[in-house]
């Protein structure tokens, strides 16, 4: 299946809730209430308030959304994307903001949870539904990442950083003196620092 998920059958359950079942062998009862919106008389989709026109609802010949008399419909991308979230699973979006947050292209996220680069492809186009063995392994990848960014950040410089960073000081300090001395003035004390560093 390379397809985005489709509605199969999709049966009204009561006010604003539907049961649909999808390509992908999913069944999510979903609550569209958040979805639709308070009523506003300006906004078509008030129509849905009304438990009886909610009833009307039915999915389409495609199975690409559901639709209400008087041409209001609702996507099967929207309504897929909600029925994971009601349910607690990852969506298409949440993967998304993992490989942006987390930098990684197709092939390095492949690379960092073990799975192919099309299962990738396949996960952030939507078109397969992602595991929770999946997402567990996406969650996992990113807190080991930062635990080693906090590692770097507390570890203590090297004795070769500590060294480089000695050598570029004592170096600056003979340029200061050395400007001095053609006007005259006294060299800095640290101009002794200018012969060959210490190992420490």
């Amino acid at each position: 299946m390379n397809q985005a998920p489709r509605i199969e059958t999709a049966t009204i359950t009561g006010p604003f809730q539907i049961e649909i079942h999808w390509s992908t062998g999913e069944v999510f009862t979903t609550d569209l209430k958040d979805l639709i919106g308070p009523p506003r008389k300006e906004d078509p989709f008030c129509a849905l308030h009304d438990p009886a026109f909610f009833a009307q609802g039915h999915a389409d010949d495609w199975g690409d959304g559901l639709n209400w008399p008087g041409g209001l419909d609702l996507g099967a991308d929207r309504l897929y994307a909600l029925g994971r979230k009601q349910a607690g699973l990852p969506t298409r979006e949440d993967f998304i903001e993992w490989m942006e947050r987390n930098n990684l292209s197709l092939s390095r996220a492949a690379e960092a949870i073990g799975m192919t680069r099309r299962m990738i492809a396949y996960y952030k186009n939507g078109s397969r539904p992602i595991p929770k063995t999946v997402w567990l392994a996406c969650i996992g990848y990113e807190v080991l990442e930062r635990q080693k960014l906090a590692k770097a950040m507390t570890s203590p410089p090297s004795s070769i950083t500590v060294e480089s960073e000695r050598c570029a000081m004592a170096s600056r300090n003979c340029e200061e003196d050395n400007g001095n001395s053609a006007f005259g003035n006294k060299k800095n004390s640290s101009s002794s620092l200018c012969g060959k560093p210490q190992m420490i």
